[in-house]
């Protein structure tokens, strides 16, 4: 039975032991800011076991939706009659980060830290918004 692009990859990090599991490796579907978001959290969510192969969809579309936040912010910039769309799309963002902690309430709330699991990262001063 043919599974269709992306399952037998999908399979494969299902079937990772758990050492394995710390290093994913962005899908490739993902591109630009979504890939770039996937990037600067994905290996400290992983340390800090929130981000696993059977999370992978969630993540991807967390990462999909800041990459489209990205195009809205601008879009609302240049008219303000966009302004619904980002706004909706920050609620969507919102709502999926918790899940992974990306917030900082939340990570106050579960009293989660990520300091033991900075990456690359992590010393960067400023990020592109």
């Amino acid at each position: 039975m043919s599974q269709p692009n992306g399952s037998t990859t999908r399979a494969r990090m299902l079937a990772c032991p758990q050492s394995e599991q710390a290093d994913l490796a962005p899908p490739k579907s993902l591109t630009g800011l979504a890939k770039e978001f996937w990037n600067r959290h994905a290996t400290a969510l992983s340390k800090a076991d929130m981000l696993s192969p059977q999370d992978v969809d969630s993540f991807c579309l967390l990462c999909n939706i800041w990459a489209l936040l990205d195009v809205a912010q601008k879009a609302a910039q240049a008219d303000p009659k966009k302004m619904r769309q980002f706004l909706d799309l920050t609620k969507q963002y919102q709502s999926l980060a918790k899940p992974f902690c990306l917030l900082p309430t939340d990570r106050k709330k579960w009293s989660v830290s990520f300091k033991d699991t900075l990456d690359a990262h992590a010393d960067k001063e400023e990020f592109d918004f």
